[in-house]
């Protein structure tokens, strides 16, 4: 199921920015300033909206002493202020600095406007029974990064085979 990527190398260190730039993109440029000074070969974003992946009374499922936003959606709308424009904005960055721009999307639309921007796309593990979007992606005839996560193997081999019946050559 694993092949060596073609990007270039055996070892590829990516620093996962996520969210953690709090919707600023002075402070997510930072971060990609960070992860290259560190050594890393990609900065990876993720790319969402709360509306299109929690339910706005979706529970809280951490501790709320910690983190007292009572709703996963609250949660995600929190940190989903950035659109593509701000996506292209990082990605030129990413390249001026010399160190590959990549970000998780989590609907098909993000697939769209993320493609253009980054050579791989990688998949969270929380969508790999999610076959529209396995499709758009493999459907992008790019490398796939594929989190696997809690994953049961059965839900990884129907994964794996849904990327290769719609394009996937390099998982």
């Amino acid at each position: 199921m694993t092949t060596k990527t073609n990007i270039g190398q055996e070892l590829y260190v990516i620093a996962e920015i996520g969210v953690n730039h709090g919707g600023s993109i002075k402070l997510a440029k930072e971060l990609i300033d960070l992860a290259k000074k560190g050594g890393a070969h990609a900065a990876k974003f993720q790319s969402y909206k709360a509306h299109k992946i929690a339910a706005k009374d979706s529970p809280a499922y951490w501790d709320t002493s910690k983190e007292p936003t009572e709703s996963q959606f609250e949660l995600f709308k929190k940190f989903d202020s950035f659109g593509p424009k701000d996506y292209e904005e990082l990605a030129a960055y990413c390249k001026e600095v010399g160190i590959d721009f990549l970000s998780t999307p989590f609907d098909l639309e993000a697939v769209d406007f993320l493609n253009p921007l980054q050579r791989l796309i990688k998949v969270a593990s929380a969508d790999i029974t999610n076959f529209p979007l396995l499709r758009k992606v493999a459907a992008s005839r790019k490398p796939i990064i594929l989190s696997t996560g809690c994953s049961t193997i059965e839900e990884i081999r129907s994964a794996v085979s849904e990327l290769t019946n719609y394009g996937a050559t390099d998982i």
